[in-house]
């Protein structure tokens, strides 16, 4: 049903929701060789869920939106904290120029 996912249990539900499956029907959860419940819901609320890290890095259930990819990006961009940025340096291959897609030599030829 979902081959790869880091909150399979909440879009496995998402998947049988599309599949028309009755939005009140229970689902469960188990880890492979356990007898025990890992997790159990309905089809509906667990569709309606995502699980994010809490301000401690502990995992939480949140409510799910489903991606948007004309919206900003929800987490920040990995920058260096200890040197300046990468673009500075960049800039320099470039002749002064600012640092854009257009401008960005592909491979740096010498004479």
């Amino acid at each position: 049903m979902v081959e790869r996912s880091t909150t399979p249990f909440c879009d496995a539900a998402r998947v049988l929701l599309a599949e028309g499956v009755d939005p009140v029907t229970r689902v469960v959860m188990r880890h492979a060789g356990s007898l025990a419940d890992a997790l159990r819901s309905t089809v509906g609320t667990a569709a309606g869920l995502t699980v994010a890290d809490d301000t401690g890095g502990k995992p939480v259930f949140r409510t799910w939106k489903p991606y948007d990819a004309g919206s900003a990006v929800a987490v920040a961009s990995p920058m260096r904290q200890n040197e300046s940025p990468a673009v500075h340096r960049a800039s320099t291959r470039t002749g002064g120029r600012p640092l854009t897609g257009s401008s960005v030599p592909l491979q740096e030829t010498r004479p």
